[in-house]
């Protein structure tokens, strides 16, 4: 006995095209039948399939048939690094890190596939200090000779490569006869 088509326009897949993230997605008839016969030779209501591109299925409902296509499109996970070397502190992804350490962020891609961003950051500080001399006459720091009493403050970029400062409390005392 032949088939003829359904008179009325039957959805089997309930969509024109299938996204997925994974390497294997399900694809299934939203439609109970009694027979399928898929463009991949198949005769299930399900099939798994791995390659991106045009699946078509013929189902037989109520004596008749219903032929239907979907796309399936395979959309990739994504990752990436992100090397940093910063003094004091580096914002990402609304956190605030003071520690060197691999840091990963996950969310979705612009596809709603899984993406994984990784943070390997070293965290350079600055440096400073403060030094109390006492000295007679003069006294001579960085390069500079001072005759009377000072607080000077240099400031410097230390081998991190960081802003850093030092200060010098300078009293010079008189010598007394």
């Amino acid at each position: 006995t032949a088939l003829t088509p359904c008179a009325n326009q039957v959805e089997l897949f309930g969509a024109d095209t299938i996204r997925s993230c994974d390497a294997v997605t399900d694809l299934s008839i939203i439609v109970p039948a009694t027979s399928y016969q898929w463009s991949t030779g198949e005769t299930t209501q399900h099939v798994q399939v791995a390659a991106q591109g045009w699946y078509h299925c013929v189902a037989v409902l109520n004596n008749c048939t219903v032929d239907d296509s979907v796309f399936v499109l395979f959309n990739q996970p994504t990752s990436s690094v992100l090397y940093a070397e910063v003094c004091d502190q580096f914002y990402w992804n609304g956190v605030n890190y003071t520690q060197s350490g691999t840091y990963t962020y996950n969310t979705l891609n612009a596809q709603g596939c899984d993406s994984t961003a990784t943070l390997l950051l070293t965290i350079n500080h600055r440096t400073t200090s403060y030094q109390y001399v006492t000295a007679c006459n003069s006294y001579t720091w960085n390069g500079y000779t001072f005759y009377s009493r000072a607080i000077v403050t240099f400031y410097f970029t230390n081998a991190a490569g960081c802003d850093s400062a030092a200060t010098l409390n300078l009293t010079i005392g008189r010598p007394t006869s």
